[in-house]
């Protein structure tokens, strides 16, 4: 007996998700497993830094003291912290807000997934015996060496341009034992959609055009950028920078770097990986993060559109505004910008600024090149291109394919 047309191609498309759902369920899962992929491989963090050194060290950040455990955390509990609610959560781990008893202030506490991420890093010797542990965040290790190789003295606050470790512990509920990291608590939250929340911090008016407001905000990208700088000078990459991952401070012009699970050294072997490349990232993991940094900043400019976005978007696909440059002029001569530190002037902009920033990110000022078509009487499909332009959580060729294969199901299914 023959299968209905309708019914065969349905069944069809079911084998076909019975055998990608198969595919994707047997990828390897287990932390025992995914620490043998490039992905999480160890970050080496004593190839590039010093080692902590007692006599260099603040006692707020050194690691090989023993009491480095009493200092830090007093009561290795939430005892100290009372819970008020429930902030956020991902692969890594969940984020909650908690009140400090002894200062009265609000932090954000960060409670890792080991059963779903493993930990890469290894504690070193010393710290195995205070805690019990052999694994640690890479985050946590990376947040204590960066302050240190940045102050060799205890300050108070530390203003590195990150967001900084306050406190660490373990939490032992009896049946398992969960790191937890805790940080300054910024109430204005990260540049996610940040546009109409600033503007209404800041009292702007609503008719600003782009152009001024990237006026008012390069500084502060700028700033982010002299971070990441630094960070990279060091021999690291951050790897995941998106605008979740960009804080805003006390100070709304003043931005701050968090969240450093991903952190990885400029060598590690993921970044030569082909899951690595498959996320259309770029070898260079150092030009990837001012990439990625670059579609965080018009990410950002872009939020403050929201009511007429197709403006934003008809001028970022032109390439002619000095903040549309910012993204497309680095993009198209990447190729032959090496991965230099050397400084000089900014290039020409709406405003005089007087700055400088990285060679290899103004290298647009040598490289003009051709403005892009927009498809003006599309509003639609502008917005589509530049949705796929400034989005963080890259998609593949194949990935966009299996889109395709998606959309073209639905539309044979339904309207055939």
């Amino acid at each position: 007996m023959l299968v209905p047309r309708p019914y065969g191609r349905l069944a069809l498309w079911l084998l076909l998700y019975i055998i990608l759902f198969s595919y994707f369920i047997l990828l390897p899962t287990s932390p025992s497993k995914l620490l043998g992929t490039p992905r999480f491989l160890p970050t080496d963090f004593f190839v590039h830094t010093q080692p902590l050194d007692q006599f260099e060290c603040p006692s707020r950040y050194c690691l090989d003291r023993p009491r480095i455990h009493e200092v830090l955390s007093d009561a290795p509990s939430l005892e100290r912290y009372i819970f008020k609610s429930a902030l956020s959560s991902g692969f890594e781990g969940a984020i909650s807000i908690y009140n400090d008893t002894r200062t009265g202030q609000n932090v954000a506490i960060k409670s890792f997934y080991v059963d779903r991420s493993p930990l890469r890093n290894t504690l070193p010797d010393a710290a195995v015996t205070i805690f019990g542990e052999t694994r640690w965040p890479t985050e946590l290790q990376f947040m204590l060496l960066h302050a240190n190789q940045l102050h060799t003295e205890r300050r108070e606050p530390i203003n590195n341009g990150l967001v900084n470790v306050k406190d660490y512990f373990i939490v032992d509920d009896g049946g398992s034992k969960q790191w937890q990291l805790v940080t300054k608590f910024y109430q204005y939250g990260t540049l996610h959609n940040a546009g109409p929340k600033i503007a209404r911090l800041l009292d702007l008016a609503p008719n600003l055009t782009t152009s001024h407001l990237d006026d008012i905000f390069r500084s502060s990208f700028e700033g982010v950028l002299q971070t990441l700088t630094r960070i990279h000078a060091q021999g690291f990459c951050h790897d995941d920078i998106k605008p979740a991952n960009i804080f805003i401070s006390d100070d709304p012009y003043h931005w701050l770097i968090g969240d450093f699970g991903n952190v990885r050294e400029t060598s590690h072997p993921y970044h030569d990986s082909k899951i690595w490349k498959r996320q259309n990232q770029w070898r260079d993991c150092r030009k990837n993060d001012i990439r990625r940094l670059i579609m965080v900043y018009l990410s950002f400019l872009r939020s403050f559109h929201h009511t007429d976005i197709f403006v934003f978007d008809g001028e970022f696909l032109k390439g002619t505004q000095g903040w549309a440059r910012l993204y497309w002029e680095f993009s198209d001569v990447q190729d032959f910008a090496p991965a230099s530190t050397t400084h000089i002037t900014t290039g020409p902009s709406e405003s005089t600024r007087g700055t400088t920033s990285p060679l290899y990110y103004y290298y647009y000022y040598y490289y003009a090149p051709p403005a892009r078509f927009v498809l003006s009487s599309n509003h639609q499909a502008a917005k589509m291109q530049v949705d796929r332009r400034l989005h963080c959580s890259f998609r593949t060729w194949s990935g966009r394919i299996f889109d395709r294969f998606l959309s073209s199901f639905f539309f044979f299914f339904f309207f055939s």
